[in-house]
C-alpha cells in the first residue's frame, strides 16, 4: 500500500514538472524599459510572424525589423496593421532589432537561447514609449 502512494506522488510530480517545460518551451517573455515582447512557437516552419503595436495598443505601420541569423539575417517592414512576416532559411533566430538608428532595440537570444525556426515563430510585439526610427532615411 505504501508503494502505491508513493507512485501515485511521483506521477503527479512528473506530471507537474512535464507541465512546466512544455509551458516554458513553448512561450516566452522579453521585456526592457522601451518594449515588452512575447513569442511562441507556431505557423509555418522557418517564417517569422508578428505584430508590433505602441503604449496604447495601435499598430505601428513601417517600423523596420531586422532578424538576425547565424549567416546575418534578413530584414522586413510592419504593414499599416503592425503585422510582419519573413521567410528565414535558417536553423535558428539569434536576434531581433527594432527599428533604426541609435534608439533602435536590439534584442538578443545568444548566449542565453536562440530561437528554433522549424516550428515557425509568432511575436507579439508592444512598445512602452515612443518606437524608434522607422523607414531609412
Amino acid at each position: 500500500m505504501m508503494l502505491d502512494k508513493k507512485f501515485i506522488l511521483l506521477t503527479i510530480g512528473c506530471m507537474f514538472c512535464v507541465t512546466i517545460l512544455v509551458v516554458w518551451f513553448t512561450k516566452k517573455r522579453y521585456n526592457s524599459e522601451r518594449v515588452s515582447m512575447s513569442w511562441s512557437y507556431e505557423g509555418q516552419p522557418y517564417v517569422v510572424t508578428g505584430k508590433v503595436v505602441d503604449q496604447n495598443g495601435n499598430p505601428i505601420s513601417g517600423l523596420f525589423i531586422d532578424l538576425g541569423t547565424d549567416s546575418g539575417g534578413r530584414s522586413v517592414y510592419t504593414d499599416e496593421s503592425g503585422h510582419f512576416s519573413r521567410r528565414v532559411d535558417e536553423m535558428e533566430l539569434t536576434g531581433i532589432d527594432l527599428g533604426i538608428g541609435p534608439q533602435r532595440e536590439d534584442i538578443f537570444f545568444r548566449p542565453i537561447m536562440g530561437l528554433r525556426l522549424d516550428e515557425g515563430i509568432a511575436f507579439d510585439i508592444k512598445f512602452k514609449s515612443p518606437p524608434p526610427g522607422m523607414l531609412p532615411q
